[in-house]
């Protein structure tokens, strides 16, 4: 992302109290287990590989529908 990273972006999110409890979806193209390991820590629910759309449509139904 231009400005911030997914990672500055959960860290964001989790410090606002109303924002605290939502679920978060990583969709990114830049997956690996570092990475993916650093954004579950952060707060995120699931990782998702822009190449993988039945794992984001799955996620979708888990999460937020």
């Amino acid at each position: 992302m231009p400005v911030l990273g997914g990672r500055d972006v959960i860290d964001n999110l989790r410090s606002e109290k109303k924002y605290a409890d939502i679920n978060i979806i990583v969709h990114t193209n830049m997956s690996n287990d570092n990475m993916a390991e650093s954004l579950l820590k952060a707060g995120a629910q699931d990782i998702i590989g822009k190449v993988n759309m039945l794992a984001l449509s799955e996620a979708i139904l888990k999460y937020i529908v």
